[in-house]
């Protein structure tokens, strides 16, 4: 039997002073229902005698979570023509997926506010965005590897991977506004940086703090390594498609936040390491995963705008 991986145990072995790290990052807001976000949502949408009615029903309750529903399906549909202007017809058109993601998205953004801080709006703007992006991009890049299963903790694990830059700002502040002047080639690379500076990186930190809010083993293992996938075990998958991810989504246009960004070349993510770990066994599927990541980032502008929506941050 495999042992429960564990951020915590990780870091005393591995960081210096992880008394003092661990008692900050326990200072940061609580994510209290990030556990069970989405639950009533989810079970609805695997339920085979749920209706879109009553899946309906369960949106109208929260109007933000209806107002940018269908904000998405309108930005996403833009060629209709006529708007999309009813939940039903918004779940037709979009699925059940991006509805889902919708809910998971917005419950973390609301939950983690308390993070924000009122000179670094435009950052934080880009922080988020970045991270949606990412979260998208986890999803196709791990569902093109492994099927739909644990579909909503692929997009957890993206939407969180960079949640370790929101414990700096918050509890690192001088470490924080030093890595604002780090200009390395790579995220890797900002990440050695981190660890050399400081000693201890803002995986370190993310991870810690999504374990004591009781997130799931594989998704704090992923966040933890999604630098460095070789470093992984039992999520070395999820930490790949992280790693993955946050590049596409830069190249994109969906910039970092917080970290200075050199440009990214198309397939640039084809010579990382979580590349080789995920595709080079399976050519075939290498090559269907090149023309598909392509499409998927094309329509990341789209469907970012509408998950976030007018004015969220």
């Amino acid at each position: 039997m495999n042992n429960i991986f564990s951020a915590k145990a990780y870091c005393r072995e591995h960081l210096a002073g992880i008394s003092a790290i661990e008692k900050k990052v326990r200072s940061c807001q609580v994510i209290g229902s990030l556990k069970s976000v989405n639950d009533a949502l989810t079970k609805l949408t695997l339920k085979n005698t749920s209706t879109v009615s009553d899946i309906a029903k369960v949106i109208a309750k929260d109007v933000s979570l209806t107002a940018r529903l269908l904000c998405l399906a309108n930005s996403v549909f833009s060629g209709l023509a006529v708007r999309v202007t009813s939940i039903e017809e918004a779940i037709f058109f979009l699925g059940l997926r991006q509805i889902r993601q919708m809910a998971i998205s917005m419950s973390v953004l609301e939950e983690m506010e308390a993070f924000s801080d009122g000179g670094l709006v435009g950052f934080l703007t880009d922080y988020w965005r970045h991270s949606i992006a990412t979260a998208i991009m986890t999803s196709e890049v791990l569902t093109m590897t492994n099927g739909v299963k644990d579909d909503d903790q692929y997009y957890i694990s993206g939407l969180l991977g960079d949640a370790g830059k929101l414990v700096m700002l918050y509890s690192f502040p001088d470490e924080f506004k030093a890595s604002l002047d780090f200009d390395e080639v790579t995220p890797r690379k900002h990440l050695e940086r981190e660890r050399q500076e400081f000693g201890f990186t803002h995986a370190d930190l993310g991870a810690l703090y999504l374990e004591l809010n009781n997130l799931s083993p594989d998704v704090v293992e992923a966040v933890l390594f999604h630098h460095e996938p070789e470093k992984a075990d039992g999520a070395k998958f999820y930490a790949a498609g992280i790693g993955l991810a946050d590049v596409m989504a830069r190249y994109a246009g969906f910039s970092a936040g917080f970290e200075s960004s050199p440009p990214i070349k198309y397939g640039d993510w084809e010579l990382m390491e979580g590349w080789e770990m995920l595709f080079s066994s399976n050519r075939v599927g290498a090559q269907y995963a090149k023309a598909s990541t392509l499409r998927n980032i094309d329509s990341l502008p789209s469907l970012v705008s509408g998950l976030l929506g007018s004015g969220v941050l």
